[in-house]
């Protein structure tokens, strides 16, 4: 694959424990709320809220590759990187399968991985989300914090220039 001045992984996962959401200590699983596909969490890389805690960093005009994979168990999942237009979208991780291109998210199943190549045109906070919005409430979503020059013909502040 041609070089890219940053790559990052991303992997996303259902916890399923015994404890209610946001319980302290050692936590066991719970099989039975598994089998019923009911999760406590919904992390990105294993833990509540890890790439708000820990966010991806470029800066504008860089191009940025992202492997995503869903660990699962049971549930499909829609990276949306908001703001963003992802250039180049491989939803089965496959460099050989033809690529969409110029959309907002990748939809990859449970077990299943792609990839996402993109150039920031803008700085700012790029919130890292699964289109299914309510995972949010249960641990997923992050950042990708992007700087450098504004570029006013892009976007900008104010009334509507014409």
């Amino acid at each position: 694959m041609p070089k890219v001045d940053h790559e990052f992984y991303i992997m996303e996962g259902e916890i399923y424990t015994a404890g209610s959401f946001g319980a302290s200590g050692h936590q066991e699983s719970d099989a039975l709320k598994t089998l019923h596909s009911s999760p406590e969490y919904f992390v990105f890389n294993g833990s509540v809220n890890a790439l708000k805690h820990h966010p991806l960093h470029a800066k504008v005009g860089e191009k940025i590759r992202i492997y995503f994979g869903n660990a699962g168990p049971n549930f499909s999942s829609n990276l949306h990187l908001l703001g963003a237009v992802l250039e180049h979208v491989s939803s089965d991780g496959s460099t050989l399968s033809p690529m969409r291109e110029n959309t907002c998210s990748i939809f990859v199943p449970a077990g299943g991985s792609g990839f996402v190549e993109f150039v920031p045109k803008v700085p700012g906070t790029y919130p890292i989300i699964d289109h299914f919005f309510s995972r949010q409430e249960k641990g997923l979503g992050g950042e990708l914090i992007v700087t450098g020059s504004a570029n006013p013909s892009i976007s900008h502040e104010g009334p509507v220039q014409r």
